[in-house]
């Protein structure tokens, strides 16, 4: 889904169009930080243990320190926007989850953005641990984590695009 998904959602949430094509561009570096991630643990098939997970849990840090460092800050704002997704794309909004432990609307709406369109996309794609999830399903999964995985305002604006059809459907 990517950057339209990211720019349609992010529209429709109020954003002004420039504000929202920056979103679904910075978007796509959201998981740059997984080029630190050995694909021992990437492409591990069952669950992963609880020091993989603390070991994955850290691209979100690094994606954010790579689009930081000298030089890459001479990007400007869109490196600092995709810096602040990279870190955040991963909050819940009970501030239950990595890494800051943020909450609600103290989550900047491109990481509750991402966090929403990226969790679709994954439950939806196969991967070399799970099958890909049918759209009604992960849409089921999203509304009823709303509230505490998610930002329930981004969910309902997600699912009534994505009803409607204005959200890039997989083929």
């Amino acid at each position: 889904m990517g950057l339209n998904a990211m720019r349609e959602l992010a529209l429709a949430l109020g954003s002004a169009p420039a504000e929202a094509a920056q979103l679904g561009l910075a978007a796509r570096l959201h998981d740059v930080g997984k080029i630190g991630i050995p694909d021992s643990i990437l492409l591990k098939r069952g669950p992963l243990l609880p020091e993989e997970w603390a070991h994955m849990a850290e691209h979100t840090r690094l994606g954010a320190r790579l689009l930081t460092q000298p030089g890459a800050v001479d990007g400007g704002p869109l490196l600092q926007l995709a810096a602040q997704i990279a870190l955040t794309h991963h909050g819940c909004w009970d501030g239950s989850r990595y890494p800051a432990g943020l909450t609600g609307e103290a989550i900047p709406l491109g990481g509750r953005i991402a966090r929403v369109v990226d969790t679709f996309d994954a439950l939806v794609t196969a991967r070399p641990y799970q099958e890909g999830w049918p759209a009604a399903e992960a849409l089921a999964y999203l509304s009823e984590h709303t509230g505490k995985l998610f930002d329930p305002v981004v969910v309902r604006i997600f699912a009534d695009l994505y009803s409607a059809g204005r959200l890039p459907q997989r083929t």
